[in-house]
């Protein structure tokens, strides 16, 4: 059974998630959110919902293993912990023949917010980070036993060394030139190799931490973060996630910036450096929150990776590099190459761009 918008009610009455009298003398909303995979919100105007996501395999049949599935065995799991329950969603259903899950709807308000330099909440969002981490450490003898072949390998963002500047269906021109000019860059290449060597495999991590996986859910007039899409779950470094963060908040800092064509390199840079000093007190919020202020070099060399994976993700279809796309590349190479003395110094006064001895005109 395929989920569309039209049959995704029928699914749910079939699974007694709701009924016939639901849906009479009621409006129903139904969604399509559809992405990696199919997603669908169905809401009642009560606010109650659920969403609703199933497998969708890039080529021939469906995975026995998933990331649906993955996801649908770490929730049960998670909302099993009193400590979880307010910082993932409630888990209802996991339909295996049909690789489809489902989980209750947020409760409203609940949305995923656009990325602010707002301090006060980068700690808060920091802080449930770290509480986060904290209790699946706790978990980790029971998570090892109940999951075994988890992913362990490291994000593919260390190994950009594997892939072809080549396009192809599977990789747009911007992508293929990307490859092209990393590959070329050696210290570049030496940096995520050296991240990738010492790649840990000790605890269970979200992977793809992001802001449009950090929901932000009021309660208490405060408003909390609740972790969302854990398909990409794996065994490694917690740095990831928080690199994750980080990198959400250097890419608002520059899409804020609205750069066009006609706009230089001094332009960019002037107004990169004016915008920055928000978003660096922002910065500085969420990695107090977490605690990491004594660990934040390899946490700097980890978001100059996650930042080269978001802009070849960015770039998927783009037939040329933004301007934009120009300083998140020396925003990069800067958090993975500078010395840590000149590198705390753009965190803390400048910005990521300052380290002209690590530019590239590649």
């Amino acid at each position: 059974m395929i989920l569309t918008r039209h049959n995704t009610l029928i699914f749910l009455i079939n699974h007694g998630l709701c009924s016939m009298a639901d849906l009479v003398g009621q409006r129903i909303e139904v969604r399509s959110h559809c992405q990696r995979n199919r997603g669908f919100s169905v809401r009642w105007p009560d606010g109650r919902g659920f969403y609703v996501k199933q497998h969708r395999p890039d080529q021939g049949e469906w995975e026995a293993d998933s990331g649906v599935a993955t996801e649908a065995r770490l929730l049960q799991l998670f909302n099993q912990e009193a400590e979880l329950q307010s910082s993932v969603p409630r888990w209802r259903l996991f339909d295996a023949a049909r690789q489809t899950l489902v989980l209750d709807w947020q409760p409203s308000p609940a949305r995923a917010p656009q990325p602010r330099p707002d301090a006060a909440y980068a700690r808060r969002l920091g802080g449930a980070l770290a509480r986060l981490h904290r209790t699946l450490a706790a978990m980790n003898p029971r998570l090892r036993q109940r999951l075994p072949g988890l992913n362990a390998h490291p994000p593919w963002a260390l190994r950009l060394q594997s892939l072809y500047p080549l396009v192809g269906a599977d990789q747009s021109w911007a992508q293929a030139e990307w490859v092209a000019r990393w590959q070329c860059q050696t210290d570049l290449m030496a940096a995520l190799a050296e991240l990738y060597a010492q790649w840990p495999r000790a605890q269970l991590i979200h992977g793809d931490m992001k802001w449009p996986n950090c929901l932000e859910a009021t309660a208490a007039r405060r408003p909390l973060p609740v972790f969302i899409d854990w398909e990409m779950a794996a065994w490694g470094d917690p740095f990831w996630d928080l690199a994750g963060l980080t990198q959400s908040y250097v890419k608002a800092w520059v899409d804020g910036l609205a750069l066009t064509e006609r706009d230089d390199a001094a332009v960019a840079l002037a107004r990169a450096r004016l915008a920055w000093p928000r978003w660096r007190c922002a910065l500085a919020g969420l990695w107090q929150g977490y605690g990491a202020t004594g660990v934040w070099l390899r946490l700097a060399r980890l978001c100059g990776a996650r930042l080269l994976q978001t802009l070849y993700e960015d770039a998927g279809g783009d037939a040329h590099i933004a301007p934009g796309q120009q300083l998140l590349q020396q925003s990069a190479r800067a958090l993975l190459l500078l010395p840590g003395t000149q590198l705390r110094q753009c965190l803390l006064a400048g910005d990521p761009l300052t380290g002209a001895s690590v530019r590239s005109d590649a």
